[in-house]
């Protein structure tokens, strides 16, 4: 039992450290706090066999279909397919233009965007066409986050 609440309490205090330096970028609306995620910047992409891998704001991104592409050149846009919350594909292009765009996606759910860089491209899909990522702000699907008090909680399980 002792061994339990040991761990029980490692776990807490560890996630916590993780949490507090994670360098995600962070927005306040109505005393909820929201992150802001961006695609991947081209720079940060790296293939593996035929596969493509990209990391924004500690959110691992792959590619959707195998790719003969030899680089990675330029950022096209993003694209959100959902209702109220959906999912994301960041569009890449190589600097071979006769090769298929590279697409990558994570598994993480998004809020229907509301920047003014994107547009309604039907009732589910919204397109943000810019050469930079920082122009397609995501807003990560996140449940409301309750006040707590860290010492409370050691408090309640510590051995």
């Amino acid at each position: 039992d002792d061994m339990l609440k040991n761990t029980l309490y490692f776990i807490l205090i560890a996630s916590l450290v993780y949490a507090a330096n994670s360098d995600d970028i962070a927005i306040h609306d109505d005393n909820i706090t929201t992150k802001i995620i961006y695609c991947p910047q081209v720079n940060s992409l790296t293939k593996y066999e035929l596969a493509w891998f990209g990391k924004s704001n500690l959110i691992k991104w792959k590619s959707t279909e195998p790719s003969l592409s030899e680089d990675a050149a330029t950022f096209s846009g993003a694209q959100w397919d959902g209702i109220q919350v959906g999912s994301i594909s960041c569009v890449y292009q190589s600097s071979d233009v006769l090769s298929f765009p590279i697409v990558l996606k994570n598994n993480h759910m998004f809020k229907q965007p509301h920047n003014t860089n994107w547009t309604a491209d039907n009732n589910d899909t919204y397109i943000c066409r810019s050469n930079n990522p920082k122009d397609c702000p995501l807003y990560p699907k996140i449940e409301q986050q309750v006040e707590f008090n860290i010492h409370k909680i050691m408090k309640q399980i510590k051995p």
